[in-house]
């Protein structure tokens, strides 16, 4: 079937604003809304790189259980075509396209530790200053997860692309009034490693190496194979 949605399961509005773009010569019904089901803790003893494959994974998985609960019945669809609707809004869970994916900050001193989103200003600036001066690893995993109809049998096949890139991040060493501009502007709220560096922290870091696409919350091949499927549909 024909794809006619594609649902952002996350609650970033970073990768919600990526997808528009994306998609802004697309005609798609999009939406993004984060998934139902609380995130599982990983244990330890896996490398940053490990835990944020396993998390996307394991978001897959619940996002094809809500689909096929008929979650995408609730969500909140928007026309991204630049022609009126031409196609209604999506009914039938196979024709939708899930884009599940996670985003983790390495810790400068451990390849095993995540540096996670901050629940305060304080331990905000505590992240920020472990940063402060230092090239930092960041990973992001995406995950595209749809069913399509088998041809002459009655179950459903289950597909799934996971894809995982790296970019390598270097802080300014932060003065007191740069790290009070970073806590102020608030947008280390919901953000790993606690900066946006599409934001303000863009004045004081900078990307070495990678994609600056893997720093804000998606990898980059996952957005152009979405693209190669939305144009293949037909």
């Amino acid at each position: 079937m024909a794809i006619c949605g594609v649902w952002l399961a996350s609650a970033s509005t970073r990768r919600a604003t990526l997808l528009r773009e994306c998609l802004s010569d697309s005609d798609v019904w999009f939406a993004a809304d984060p998934l139902l089901a609380e995130e599982k803790a990983l244990g330890s003893g896996l490398e940053v790189k490990e835990k944020v494959e396993l998390i996307a994974d394991e978001k897959a998985g619940t996002a094809r259980i809500e689909l096929k609960l008929g979650r995408h019945l609730e969500l909140d669809w928007q026309w991204l075509g630049a022609e009126p609707a031409t196609i209604a809004k999506p009914t039938d869970y196979d024709s939708i396209i899930i884009i599940v994916a996670d985003t983790l900050v390495v810790d400068p001193d451990d390849p095993y530790v995540a540096l996670g989103q901050p629940e305060d200003k304080l331990s905000a600036a505590s992240i920020l200053l472990r940063l402060s001066g230092r090239r930092h690893a960041v990973w992001s995993a995406t995950v595209l997860v749809s069913f399509a109809e088998s041809t002459g049998e009655s179950h459903e096949e289950y597909q799934r692309a996971k894809f995982c890139s790296g970019a390598l991040v270097e802080f300014d060493e932060l003065s007191p009034a740069a790290l009070a501009e970073l806590l102020s502007s608030g947008k280390w709220r919901g953000k790993a490693g606690a900066y946006d560096l599409a934001g303000t922290a863009g004045k004081h870091a900078r990307l070495i190496e990678g994609d600056e696409l893997s720093v804000l919350g998606l990898a980059p091949e996952a957005l152009a194979e979405l693209i190669q499927r939305i144009n293949a549909r037909s």
